[in-house]
């Protein structure tokens, strides 16, 4: 099978489009498809000027907003069968956006189907577009390298007796920086060798410049704009406690990575984060990570994020390193059979089989 496939990154850089496209379509090969990889707007031209390697079987855009939308009229000319990924983003904030979620709706109803991370993105989706049901749950995977190389904590002025917490994501509403600086500050006084590590790029100017104002009056903050993939799984390796306080995850990368590095893991107790995380709270001995309370509000995709449920929960972890430790090893071993490129990549290939044998007959 001849397949394109289409990723798209927004206005910054971001690297965990480029390590989606490029795990995706080698495991793919390594299954016997014949696959181009495209990454927009950097390859547009090549999209444009219709200069493929080959006029493929089918085309699969691995983001709604980011590679379905500039795909629109391309699927609308060449009319080959057309699969869809969508993301946290996609579903929870670019759907309800006046404009861009009428876009985003074109892009579902134009494909043969819609692969979404887990069951529960499902009614989301459902309830602001009645009528779409050709979906396909697939759990992305992880494929973390043989060797991570280590950071070194002290070219940041950190100490080796300072415990780290790293925050790694775009700056940016949805991914609510703020709330984890406004929510630490009370708890750095209580525990004063805290150190929070943000890494990530800027994609809201504006929140970023709160985010940027309020990190430079804390001496306790170190912003890193721009890592490497392999220095965030660095980071991941090093800390304390890996955070994610997300209103909105959609198989985010960052959560399952630190899960399959087997790293302690506190994050938002959200659709996408309960997909992948078992809470160690609620089952003792079982869990694979730390979930903090959240609830929605009436703020759209914004949900109320429980300070103090992430202020117990972040003191329960440093002091009780054996049990984050045996919380993180847990989710390693869980990782290590349920996030893997082989499996992601077969089932993938038996929806391209699927929509290629009965192209369109899913929606009839």
């Amino acid at each position: 099978m001849k397949v394109l496939l289409v990723a798209g990154r927004s206005p910054a850089s971001h690297s965990g489009d480029r390590v989606d496209l490029t795990r995706i379509g080698s495991h793919l090969r390594s299954m016997g498809c014949r696959v181009q990889e495209l990454f927009l707007p950097d390859d547009q031209e090549i999209l444009h000027s219709r200069k493929l390697n080959f006029a493929p079987d089918l085309i699969h855009a691995l983001h709604a907003t980011r590679a379905g939308i500039p795909l629109l009229d391309f699927i609308r000319t060449t009319r080959v069968p057309f699969v869809v990924s969508c993301a946290g983003q996609d579903i929870y904030v670019d759907l309800h956006t006046p404009g861009l979620g009428a876009r985003i709706i074109d892009v579902m109803w134009a494909a043969d189907r819609l692969i979404v991370p887990y069951q529960a993105m499902i009614s989301e989706v459902a309830s602001a577009t009645p009528g779409i049901s050709w979906y396909s749950v697939i759990s992305p995977a992880v494929q973390i390298p043989r060797d991570v190389p280590p950071v070194d904590p002290a070219e940041f002025g950190i100490h080796p007796d300072e415990r780290i917490l790293f925050l790694p994501g775009a700056i940016s509403p949805v991914k609510n920086t703020l709330f984890a600086l406004r929510t630490l500050e009370p708890l750095v006084e209580k525990i004063p060798n805290l150190r929070l590590v943000m890494a990530g790029p800027i994609f809201d100017t504006e929140y970023g410049n709160l985010v940027l104002a309020l990190a430079s009056s804390h001496p306790w903050v170190v912003y890193l704009k721009t890592l490497p993939w392999q220095g965030l799984l660095g980071w991941m390796n090093r800390a304390d406690v890996v955070l994610n306080v997300s209103h909105v995850e959609g198989g985010s990368g960052a959560p399952a990575e630190a899960l399959a590095l087997g790293a302690c893991l506190l994050a938002a107790e959200i659709p996408g984060n309960r997909a992948c995380v078992i809470s160690e709270t609620a089952h003792p001995g079982r869990g694979t990570g730390f979930l903090y309370l959240t609830s929605p509000s009436p703020q759209g995709y914004q949900r109320q994020h429980d300070g103090d449920d992430f202020q117990f929960h972040l003191e329960t972890i440093l002091n009780d390193p054996e049990r984050a430790q045996k919380a993180g090893n847990r989710a390693m071993t869980w990782a290590d059979k349920s996030l893997t490129a082989d499996r992601e990549a077969y089932e993938i290939l038996r929806v391209y089989r699927e929509v290629s044998r009965n192209p369109g007959m899913i929606r009839a």
